[in-house]
């Protein structure tokens, strides 16, 4: 039987198990230190107090190697995580470049270089568009008052004037007279 060596995915799995399997290794060692301390005050005799005492020590050292060996699972986890994301990132460069030839082969060069042509083109236009939009229009400078006076008294003078006066009109109708007065008004008053 040949073996197949495991995936990333697989091999990430498999350290997060260990690392709980450490871990729930490492709070048994924390009991069983919290145990043995409590013995030791309520034990009198001085050998079993120091037996205890080794076998605390002993579970610290296997405690601080359990905490290294989570440690170096983690750094391994995050590696093959790593090396996942720049798995995933090779695939993708190279099915973005296959399309990119597959675009390559299927337009010629001539007519990229020409719809570049006609894009700098509209480029060009709409800056030229843009600029005469943006483009600062003369403003009408307004004579003075002075001057707009001087000229409403030229037009003043060469105006006719314009009559005020009442004027009756008489008509018949029906043998009857109507009389109509018409009042005129000036135009400026």
């Amino acid at each position: 039987m040949l073996f197949k060596p495991p995936t990333i995915l697989e091999c990430i799995h498999q350290l997060k198990e260990v690392i709980l399997l450490l871990e729930e290794l490492d709070r048994k060692y924390n009991n069983d230190i919290k145990d043995l301390k409590i013995e030791i005050k309520n034990t009198e005799d001085k050998k079993t107090k120091i037996f205890k005492f080794k076998k605390i020590k002993l579970l610290e050292y296997h405690k601080s190697t359990i905490q290294k060996r989570v440690l170096s699972c983690q750094e391994k986890q995050y590696y093959l995580e790593n090396l996942k994301i720049a798995s995933v990132h090779i695939d993708i460069l190279k099915k973005s470049t296959a399309t990119f030839k597959t675009y390559m082969r299927q337009n010629d060069v001539d007519k990229i270089e020409q719809i570049q042509d006609d894009f700098a083109d509209l480029v060009d236009k709409s800056i030229e568009i843009q600029n005469i939009v943006t483009e600062t229009i003369p403003s009408y400078d307004l004579p003075d008052d002075d001057e707009l006076e001087k000229e409403l008294e030229t037009m003043m003078v060469t105006l006719p004037s314009v009559p005020t006066d009442t004027i009756k009109l008489t008509e018949n109708i029906d043998d009857e007279v109507h009389s109509n007065i018409l009042v005129s008004t000036p135009l400026l008053t």
